[in-house]
Formats: C-alpha cells, sequence, structure tokens
C-alpha cells in the first residue's frame, strides 16, 4: 500500500513495475489529488509541505560536503567537468530533484550544480524559458 492517498472522488491505481511511487507522487500533486496518509489535518498545501519536507530530508545530497557541488572559483576544463560529474551523478539518485531545480530556477542561483544541472546549464534553461 503506497502512503499516498488521494481525495475521496479519486483512487490511485495499484503500482506496477513501470510505475513508481515517486511518479505517483507527482502526478498527484500535479493533479491535486494528493493527500498524505499520516497527515489527517490542516490545508492542502500545509500538508504538501510537510510531505516535501520529509523527502527533502532523504535528499541525495545530505552529509556530503557542500564543495562536492561547487567547483573551485576559477577551475576550468576538464577539472570542473569532473566536479560537475560527480555532482550531477549524486543529483541522478535524489528524490528531491525536480524540487531542488525548480528552487534553483525560481531563485537565480549563480554557482554550482542543483538538480542535476550545472550553472550554465540553469542560464540555458532560464533563457529558453523567457524566449
Amino acid at each position: 500500500m503506497s502512503e499516498y492517498n488521494t481525495a475521496p472522488s479519486t483512487e490511485l491505481h495499484a503500482l506496477t513495475s513501470s510505475q513508481d511511487e515517486d511518479a505517483v507522487f507527482r502526478e498527484a500533486v500535479r493533479n491535486g489529488t494528493y493527500r498524505p496518509s499520516w497527515v489527517t489535518h490542516g490545508t492542502f498545501a500545509q500538508q504538501e509541505e510537510l510531505t516535501l519536507r520529509s523527502r527533502w530530508e532523504r535528499r541525495a545530497c545530505k552529509g556530503v560536503d557542500t564543495e562536492t557541488f561547487y567547483p573551485p572559483e576559477g577551475e576550468r576544463g576538464a577539472a570542473r567537468k569532473e566536479y560537475e560529474r560527480i555532482a550531477k551523478a549524486i543529483c541522478e539518485t535524489c528524490v528531491v530533484k525536480t524540487e531542488c531545480l525548480e528552487g534553483a530556477l525560481r531563485r537565480r542561483e549563480l554557482y554550482g550544480v542543483w538538480g542535476g544541472l550545472s550553472e550554465d546549464e540553469r542560464s540555458d534553461r532560464l533563457k529558453r524559458r523567457s524566449a
């Protein structure tokens, strides 16, 4: 049984091997039917915040030295790419990768790897969004 419940008028279908819990979670949040089973009070926004906070506690970068995500100032070429490769590999395993990236784009983070994208990649994405 999934830890996610939906509004009474909608039910989550049983998970299949091709559909993981994170995909179900994102879809339920997107369509407004997400309700964590362990929260029985508060507004939808409060419930969503509590769940994101608990997911954030399971982030892949928790306990990793923050320098892993920030190449040394002036680092260029292959050395910089290696820093980014390591950071991106950590991000690929993260349960909050999408939320991390969206937050970095919203805050216009200038440095480091956030949500699996480098500074230049985030800058390019912002340019495409505004075009």
